[in-house]
């Protein structure tokens, strides 16, 4: 019975101890979480605003391709042949 009594007392001073724990190991997933989720939302924004920059750059080189003049093609006149 007092074997049963010791053990008791001492797991509920452990509770508060093993609670505190749980709850900081919560806390550094959450972070780490948190962090992993910042660092996607980052890898994602880089990726969307190059794809982006390449899209103006191609759209830019349509523009000017569009703009130059075309060269003339060799097509001869019913006269010349």
């Amino acid at each position: 019975m007092l074997f049963a009594t010791l053990l008791t007392l001492a797991c509920a001073a452990a509770t508060p101890v093993l609670v505190e724990r749980d709850a900081s190991a919560n806390v550094e997933r959450a972070d780490t979480l948190a962090a992993v989720q910042r660092r996607e939302a980052m890898t994602d924004a880089a990726i969307n605003f190059k794809a982006r920059a390449e899209a103006r750059q191609h759209q830019a080189l349509r523009e000017r391709e569009a703009q130059r003049p075309r060269p003339k093609q060799n097509v001869r006149s019913p006269e010349e042949v």
